[in-house]
This record gives C-alpha cells, structure tokens and sequence, in this order.
C-alpha cells in the first residue's frame, strides 16, 4: 500500500476529531463550520481513502491472476487500481533502474501466456486471447512507475 494515503487517511481523520471537537467546545460562532468540516472528512473523504487502500492491498493479487509476475523490486501499488470484466489497469512503484525493469518484463516467463507483441523503450505489448497487455514505464519523483493496462486488442 502506498504509505501517502496512510498519510492523508490519518490527517483526514485528525482534522474530523479536531473539527467535531471544536464544533462542540469551540467559538459557538463557527460551530457550525466545525461540524460541516467533520462531517465532510467522516462521510465522504475517510470513506473514498478506505477504499483507495482496499484496492491497493488486492491490485498485486489481481496482476498475478492475469498471469503477470511482478518485479521483485516492487514496492506498492500506487493510486487507485480500476479492474474490471475486460482488464484494468494498475500502477505499481518500483525500487530499481528503470533498465532492469524493462529486461525483466520482456522474459516471457514474466508474463505467462501472453504472446509478445511490439517492443517500444517506454512500453511493452502482450496479446492474448483478444486481450492486449501493455505495460508501460514512467519515470517517477522517487523511482520508477509500473503500468499494467490490459483491455480488449484491437482488430
């Protein structure tokens, strides 16, 4: 999981107690804008980041049922992984050299029963079975993006 949505679930969640608090010893002046700043972090944003986690904590598992193995160097998965009946897509944060990323997922063992497709320096396509699977390499702040995106192949 991606440690700055840990971050932001649990400043979201400060900033409700701290609001609800406020809303009820506070100024009464602007309790009413405590109470809606609490109410805003409890009901929609501590709600959305849960899920936002979730979904990280199943995207390594939801790769490998594909057939893709993931780099060893794999640290997390990074924003929110959209599955779906035809594919999705998922974004994962890798501590190597962009080099060793790519040798890695051009071994066919990596990506079992995908057919190699076309090479590109920033990208690698897969096709099976009417899917397609591109993978694509993005230079990140801190290291390395992984981006797997698989939906129906073009004809």
């Amino acid at each position: 999981m991606q440690s700055t949505v840990l971050w932001l679930l649990g400043a979201v969640l400060a900033v409700s107690a701290l609001a609800t608090w406020l809303g009820f010893t506070g100024r009464r002046r602007y309790y009413r804008r405590y109470r809606a700043v609490a109410a805003i972090g409890a009901a929609v944003l501590t709600p959305y980041l849960i899920f936002v986690l979730v979904r990280q904590s199943k995207a390594p598992d939801e790769v490998r049922a594909w057939g893709i193995a993931l780099h060893p160097a794999t640290v997390s998965a990074w924003g929110l992984p959209t599955p779906n009946a035809e594919g999705g897509t998922w974004a994962f944060s890798v501590a190597a050299p962009a080099d060793s990323i790519r040798e890695f997922y051009l071994d066919p063992a990596h990506a079992r029963d995908w057919t190699l497709a076309l090479i590109h320096p920033k990208a690698i396509l897969y096709e099976r079975e009417g899917r397609s699977l591109l993978i694509r390499l993005r230079d990140g702040a801190r290291r390395p993006t992984v981006i797997f995106t698989i939906g129906p192949a073009d004809s």
